[in-house]
């Protein structure tokens, strides 16, 4: 289930639209299922001419209350297994942003991953924490999709 906030692609003012959706639903237990559904909401998000797909915080990885169980489903950005899953979902136009546990060295982060057409576009790791062994972020990075 979505939300989609809608718009032609031009206004009668002469504005660039563009439509966003956010994915909500109960993630299913395993990564390959998670992927599964990502897969099928990208492919309807395409279908419907969404621009921009963003998925719930660690959807992809899963969101976890213990330390160990979030480090033993993190994804490493360089990995084969990441890289994978960026080559699986670069058949779709939409640009999704999905929420991963993030491993980088000894660290673990909160992040999104944005995603057009397979390509990582960036991360962006989360400032403000729920859990205290994620280790908290000070960047802030803009990028750039669909020419915004």
């Amino acid at each position: 289930m979505w939300y989609a906030a809608d718009s032609g692609k031009f206004t009668s003012e002469g504005f660039y639209m563009i439509r966003v959706a956010a994915y909500q639903a109960t993630p299913h237990s395993t990564y390959k299922g998670r992927k599964e559904q990502i897969e099928a909401a990208l492919k309807k998000a395409d279908q419907q001419g969404i621009d921009f797909l963003c998925f719930p915080e660690g959807f992809l990885t899963g969101y976890y209350s213990e330390k160990d169980e979030a480090i033993q489903n993190s994804l490493n950005i360089h990995d084969t297994l990441f890289q994978k899953w960026l080559s699986d979902i670069a058949s779709f136009r939409v640009t999704a942003i999905v929420g991963f546990n993030e491993r980088e060295g000894d660290k673990l982060y909160d992040s999104a991953a944005i995603v057009e057409e397979g390509h990582l576009l960036g991360v962006q790791r989360k400032h403000y924490l729920y859990h205290n062994y994620f280790t908290s972020s000070s960047d802030f990075t803009p990028f750039q999709s669909k020419g915004i």
